[in-house]
């Protein structure tokens, strides 16, 4: 879950789609107590949100990056096996397995399936994008690709919210970001530590 020297960002952000042209980052362990926790809660899980379950443990995550347009979210926490299986269970998603991954997947059409990757890291997404991302983990590092955004992002991984994108409009970059513009590529970030 670290960062290795010879990397510009953390090895577990090389799940995104390597055809990605948003990611948004998100400090929640920061941001779920300010001002605009709501705001970006309802984002990620209200109803014209992005779908993700209703789970205790992807409350408390530490820190979340999704990337689209293949919609797919990676969230770095404490998720245990027992109390993940649990939470998951209470809301009606279905334990599966795929590769040896345990994949969670959603009754509705308007929710994520989840993969828990470890007792730190879920992946969250459709269960293709899922079993996509999964079956690139597996491949030689020289063979799996990865988006050209993750060594932009890097600049902006200690910011408590960050968007970088390819251009805009963006699906994705337009929900966190309130510009109605069109550029070529967008990037930056904001904290909310110290006020």
């Amino acid at each position: 879950m670290g960062t290795s020297f010879a990397e510009s960002h953390p090895a577990w952000w090389r799940y995104a789609s390597p055809e990605a042209t948003a990611l948004v980052g998100i400090q929640w362990e920061h941001l779920r107590s300010s001002p605009f926790a709501v705001a970006i809660s309802g984002e990620l899980s209200g109803e014209d949100g992005l779908g993700f379950p209703d789970l205790d443990c992807l409350k408390d995550a530490r820190q979340i990056v999704i990337s689209s347009p293949v919609l797919l979210a990676m969230a770095a926490g404490d998720f245990p096996t027992a109390t993940f299986r649990e939470q998951a269970a209470k809301k009606g998603l279905k334990r599966a397995l795929y590769r040896d991954i345990e994949i969670w997947v959603t009754p509705g059409k308007n929710t994520l399936s989840i993969a828990r990757m470890s007792d730190q890291l879920v992946l969250l997404g459709l269960l293709k994008n899922l079993q996509d991302a999964i079956d690139r983990s597996l491949r030689e590092e020289a063979n799996r690709g990865f988006s050209p955004l993750l060594a932009r992002a890097a600049h902006y991984s200690q910011d408590d919210l960050w968007v970088v994108a390819t251009g805009l409009p963006d699906p994705l970059a337009d929900r966190f970001i309130p510009i109605d513009a069109e550029a070529q590529g967008f990037e930056g970030g904001v904290s909310v530590q110290g006020g």
